[in-house]
């Protein structure tokens, strides 16, 4: 919460290496609108699996940093539900490098068409990658 503060950040890299993080889709709604300015982002920390950002808010970054050239993420989840609610942004975003360690989803669908598709509204000139995994859920 203290970084939340530093509205003027362009560069900014935090690590956790040794941390599981439970992090949340409003938790990086509010990164977004904290960070203005900033042009390049680097999170790396384990996520805690019963709460994990919604992959859709990699679409907050698109409405609140302009600038934004390179987003490095942890771990997210990926519900095609929160995908179709999404607001795009009217402006194409120039991000060039999208990076999400790791995509869970919970179904046994294949949503990479989905979440390729995705991403490409919302960062049209973007060059990325993303792990794709399933997670089962208890019946």
């Amino acid at each position: 919460e203290p970084l939340l503060s530093l509205h003027e950040l362009r560069d900014l890299s935090l690590q956790f290496t040794d941390y599981v993080i439970a992090w949340t889709s409003e938790e990086v709604l509010a990164l977004a609108q904290a960070w203005p300015e900033l042009e390049k982002l680097r999170l790396e920390f384990s996520t805690q699996a019963d709460q994990r950002a919604g992959f859709e808010s990699v679409a907050h970054f698109a409405s609140y940093c302009p600038r934004l050239s390179e987003l490095h993420l942890p771990a997210m989840e990926y519900d095609s539900g929160a995908i179709r609610s999404v607001s795009y942004p009217e402006e194409q975003h120039a991000l060039q490098e999208l990076d999400v360690a790791e995509v869970l989803f919970r179904d046994d669908l294949d949503v990479s068409h989905e979440m390729t598709e995705f991403v490409s509204r919302v960062y049209p000139h973007h060059v990325g990658h993303w792990q794709m995994c399933l997670v089962v859920t208890a019946l």
